[in-house]
């Protein structure tokens, strides 16, 4: 275990967009502690999984290019070399040893039930085939309401062996315990969100401006 990489010092440089928004980032003991201001005079509303991370992708808004559990709308870990070149990310696959494995069957009914909840979504909203329902239940079902002047916070557990917290992939950075790297998140800049929204949801976020940008996170000393 690289326990050096749990035991972080916090810098307090934050990089705000435009005056909008910006997040601070801070972490002790392997939990990520994350704070969402709103600068502006605008109220803002975005999708952001609070529950979980995932590795940084430069290509991040194509929702449909991962497996199911992957946490499209969480926030990305950005691991930098002292050259700040960005750190690739590895990827394991959980080995099923028979087909009766209980994890696999406890999964299956996980994906069934979603199924048919994204089936009665799709027939509630209106929505033309399966895959935007499903996009659009994520969308939905991830959306923070952000006030002028408001902020949002929330923890996540930072695991560089597993960074979105699944059980059938992991996804992980392995890290030379002799260099040193820096840490920080971002939002992934969905520049086409507005197209997944259905007529009557935009109209329920009339009083909100959908926000599209990225968001960066100050850069942490690991």
């Amino acid at each position: 275990m690289y326990t050096k990489y749990l035991i972080i010092i916090f810098s307090i440089t934050f990089y705000p967009l435009f005056g909008q928004l910006r997040m601070e980032l801070e972490v002790i003991n392997s939990v990520a502690s994350i704070n969402i201001y709103n600068d502006s005079e605008n109220n803002y509303v975005f999708p952001l999984d609070t529950n979980h991370l995932r590795p940084y992708e430069a290509d991040c808004h194509n929702f449909s290019d991962q497996e199911l559990e992957f946490p499209n709308m969480s926030l990305m870990v950005n691991i930098e070399k002292a050259d700040n070149i960005k750190e690739d990310y590895t990827v394991g696959y959980y080995k099923v040893e028979d087909k009766f494995d209980p994890l696999i069957k406890e999964i299956n009914i996980k994906r069934s039930n979603l199924k048919k909840e994204i089936q009665k979504w799709k027939k509630k909203n209106n929505i033309a085939n399966y895959d935007l329902a499903l996009t659009n239940y994520n969308i939905i079902k991830n959306l923070i309401y952000l006030k002028s002047k408001e902020k949002v916070s929330f923890k996540i557990k930072l695991d560089f062996y597993n960074i979105t917290n699944q059980e059938l992939i992991f996804y992980n950075y392995i890290l030379d315990k002799e260099l040193k790297y820096k840490l920080s998140l971002s939002l992934c800049e969905f520049d086409e969100l507005e197209n997944y929204f259905t007529i009557d949801q935009k109209q329920k976020l009339k009083n909100y401006k959908l926000f599209k940008g990225s968001i960066q996170s100050n850069k942490i000393q690991l």
